[in-house]
């Protein structure tokens, strides 16, 4: 169908450009001279990209591409013709270069092995025939409708309307063809919209020329800069490289790219530690985040080099899925060390829910390094709130003390609203700000222990002890009821609170909703 549109307005091209638009027969060998450049200097650009990504998302794409060219007929003057057909010719050809490229290794790919040769003569018989009427059949619309279905335009305007509409027809077809490991269109697209091409095969050609080590670890680190899936098999290659740092670069590469095609590779690296960094491997994998890989690095968790286990949780954090909690709570209940406990109380945050935060609470107590203290506060406000809000208020908390709280106090206060806020609420707000600029982190801890305290009794009708008043929360509102068992655990289980710990609860105060807090009399 898709030769019986083109052959179909094809032969009538010329008679159209001398009758209406006034092109010497000079300039249509111009015209030809460039489409046939333009697919000669592209041929070998989409050659790779097919061996790298599949020929069909070449061939979609080209054929998608080259729909509306002859839209560009229905703007032609004699004033703008030269200028628009050289515009036509280019694109044409670079499109039409694609297409033809996919359309082989598709036919060679999908034809039967045995009587090949027969399939493909067969096939191109058949397509001789139909597309022997074309012509015919273009004469007889351009003859029998010597005007367009609208004025201004011509009956050779008629046939690129036609062909158009079944350009069109074509693509459903072409979109249910099956190719083994071939990317979506969108990722072609994507790959080459997003990056840059040319400086793609630029840089592989630098890494497969083998000038040197650091020449080649260069080469690798501008792919991991373009993130683009046309280097996948080319990274994959130089995992052996004799070079210990091209390895490393490549195990970098392939996890900031992300393709799930590397993944195998990545794993089969992982089991030979001795020539490869295993470190490397598990983040890259965790990066990608591809489910094959859960097993591996669950299977890390019980390493003896804490760096590991506290990598495999780092990546694991990544992955999401429920077998990624499980065991991130496993590793979680039985770690002795604390810095591997931080990593695994952040990756839960980014993989679990809140109903994990009772994992996590109780073993806060056992951090004592600042950093990795601020760190598993982080990971508790990704679980309690929305993901990476508290990392931005954290970041700009350090850049600029006292800020976040002042704003957090104000969104509290205007998620109660003016008429539902006692004034008990505004004065033991005003106190929680002068104690956090005073550096008390406890009187912090009490205050906020307060206002949520009201905030729950105003919310929920409790005039109970406030002992009772976490079973009741619990019942309402899950994510509260948390909020508020760390403020109580901060201010009366042991731990020692710091400003992290006062930043994180006024800011699960200020997250919760209370759409259904009454008003005050």
């Amino acid at each position: 169908m898709w030769s019986f549109a083109s052959f179909m307005t094809v032969p009538f091209y010329a008679v159209y450009y001398r009758e209406h638009l006034e092109i010497d027969f000079a300039f249509l060998g111009i015209v030809n001279s460039i489409a046939l450049f333009a697919a000669m200097g592209t041929s070998s650009f989409w050659g790779s990209v097919a061996d790298r990504l599949g020929s069909k998302p070449v061939f979609n794409l080209c054929a998608l591409l080259s729909m509306p060219l002859p839209l560009i007929f229905f703007f032609a003057t004699p004033e703008n013709a030269r200028l628009l057909l050289s515009v036509q010719a280019v694109l044409g050809g670079v499109v039409g270069a694609g297409m033809n490229v996919g359309f082989t290794n598709l036919l060679m790919g999908l034809s039967p092995r045995e009587g090949r040769s027969m399939f493909v003569a067969v096939f191109f018989s058949i397509t001789g025939v139909v597309t022997a009427a074309a012509p015919v059949t273009g004469g007889f619309i351009a003859s029998r409708w010597p005007e367009f279905v609208t004025g201004g335009f011509t009956q050779y305007h008629n046939l690129m309307a036609i062909s158009m509409i079944l350009y069109l027809l074509c693509m459903p077809i072409f979109l249910r063809i099956r190719e083994v490991r071939s990317a979506p269109m969108g990722v072609l697209l994507g790959n080459i919209m997003m990056a840059n091409p040319v400086r793609t095969f630029a840089r592989i050609g630098v890494l497969n020329a083998g000038r040197s080590a650091r020449s080649s670890a260069w080469a690798v680190r501008s792919l991991a800069a373009q993130r683009t899936r046309l280097a996948t098999e080319d990274l994959i290659r130089r995992l052996d490289d004799p070079s210990v740092v091209v390895r490393e670069e490549a195990v970098h590469a392939l996890g900031e790219i992300g393709d799930p095609a590397s993944v195998p590779a990545l794993l089969e690296r992982l089991e030979n530690p001795h020539a490869h960094s295993s470190l490397g491997i598990i983040r890259a994998l965790g990066m990608i985040g591809d489910e094959r890989a859960l097993s591996p690095l669950i299977a890390r968790l019980k390493s003896k080099d804490r760096h590991l286990r506290a990598a495999a949780a780092r990546a694991l954090g990544e992955m999401q899925g429920k077998q990624a909690v499980e065991a991130l709570t496993d590793l979680i209940r039985r770690e002795e060390n604390e810095q591997v406990i931080a990593n695994a109380i952040e990756a839960l945050g980014e993989t679990g829910s809140a109903a994990d935060m009772w994992e996590v609470l109780p073993l806060l107590k056992d951090i004592t390094n600042p950093i990795l203290k601020r760190q598993a506060a982080l990971a508790v406000g990704n679980l309690l709130g929305r993901r990476d809000e508290f990392y931005q208020i954290l970041s700009r908390e350090m850049n600029r003390p006292g800020r976040e709280v002042a704003r957090l106090s104000k969104r509290l206060m205007q998620r109660l609203g003016r008429d539902r806020t006692s004034d008990q609420m505004r004065v033991t707000i005003a106190e929680l700000k002068q104690a956090y600029e005073a550096g008390d982190a406890a009187r912090c801890i009490e205050l906020l222990w307060d206002a949520g305290f009201m905030i729950a009794r105003d919310a929920y009708s409790f005039h109970g002890p406030r002992d009772a008043l976490l079973e009741v929360a619990v019942l309402r509102d899950e994510r509260f009821a948390a909020g508020l068992w760390l403020i109580n655990a901060l201010q009366t289980g042991g731990l020692t609170p710091t400003m992290d710990d006062a930043l994180l609860g006024l800011y699960l105060l200020a997250s919760a909703t209370y759409e259904d807090l009454p008003r005050f009399s």
